[in-house]
């Protein structure tokens, strides 16, 4: 049985109930998300406080925390991943910024994702206030930007992710990165 069949089978007993298939479901995607979170952060220095692992161990807890019955496939479980990988970016940079407000204590130097992202965004936080408001008028937009800006994927990746045909994705992509453009815009 192929890893995507098994991925399947194993969503499939999550929602039945069975919550035992969680711990194998998790062991068969976290290889293909510690990829893509490893590719994201391959700039990122030695010791900084969020490394690869950690982005996706957090992801997991939150999802784990979320339950898991109500992923409907493979690739809502990926596009639900790659919110909660947001979700945890954006909240580190937040803690980041309370440090720097408190004042106290050495600065602690952001990794170069949280770097690449803030310069790429305008701001992640800004970023994240954005996605809400567009979240309100076209969710899939939100989930494209999720999957492309945050959980690595390429345009083919996340129209499959989302069940778009590449051109309807390439076509959205450039409709969020307006909406964004002007949301951002200082």
């Amino acid at each position: 049985m192929s890893d995507e069949a098994r991925v399947e089978e194993l969503l499939g007993r999550l929602r039945a109930g069975d919550g035992s298939a969680q711990g194998e479901l998790y062991s068969l995607v976290w290889r293909e998300l510690h990829q893509l979170a490893r590719v994201q952060m391959a700039d990122q220095k030695a010791g900084h406080t969020l490394q690869a692992t950690a982005l996706v161990s957090e992801a997991f807890l939150k999802l784990r925390g979320a339950g898991g019955g109500e992923f409907q496939d493979r690739q809502h479980f990926l596009r639900v991943a790659a919110a909660a990988m947001r979700q945890i970016l954006v909240d580190h940079a937040r803690r980041r910024n309370a440090k720097k407000r408190r004042g106290d204590g050495v600065r602690v130097e952001l990794d170069s994702l949280t770097d690449e992202l803030e310069r790429r965004s305008g701001g992640l936080l800004e970023l994240d206030a954005a996605l809400s408001r567009l979240k309100e008028r076209d969710p899939v937009l939100v989930e494209l930007v999720e999957l492309r800006f945050f959980g690595g994927y390429d345009l083919c990746e996340a129209a499959a992710l989302l069940g778009l045909s590449p051109r309807t994705a390439e076509r959205r992509w450039k409709v969020a990165r307006l909406i964004l453009r002007d949301e951002l815009a200082p």
